[in-house]
């Protein structure tokens, strides 16, 4: 059985065009318009973390996009899905060649930069 095609988890996507993303695999928007991080949003919140729990290391992406409350939430919740060291895979769009780049961290950060 041939494995699944890479997800794109766009951390909050808003009226930009994410089409050129798709060439790194299927897009998946975790959350949508602005976040205010207010109770009544707590909803989205427990939305994201389920949305994510389809997310593999090293074969999904991460597409950077909205406030850096939510990219900071989601990254969040990403490192707390670890059980050993893993390969974070990032899209970070960028303006002057109009198209994304790749960006690779491994966890846990902490063994890279010593104590």
């Amino acid at each position: 059985m041939a494995a699944a095609p890479p997800v794109v988890f766009i951390t909050q996507a808003g009226t930009l065009d994410y089409t050129s993303a798709e060439q790194f695999g299927t897009l998946s928007a975790l959350a949508h318009g602005e976040l205010t991080f207010s109770a009544i949003e707590l909803e989205v919140l427990h939305q994201i973390r389920r949305k994510l729990r389809a997310y593999r290391p090293g074969v999904d992406f991460v597409l950077l996009s909205g406030s850096p409350l939510t990219i900071a939430w989601v990254c969040l919740l990403i490192s707390e899905m670890e059980t050993g060291a893993s390969r974070h895979r990032f899209l970070k769009w960028e303006k002057q060649t109009r198209s994304y780049t790749v960006y690779e961290i491994t966890t846990p950060i902490g063994d890279l930069l010593g104590p």
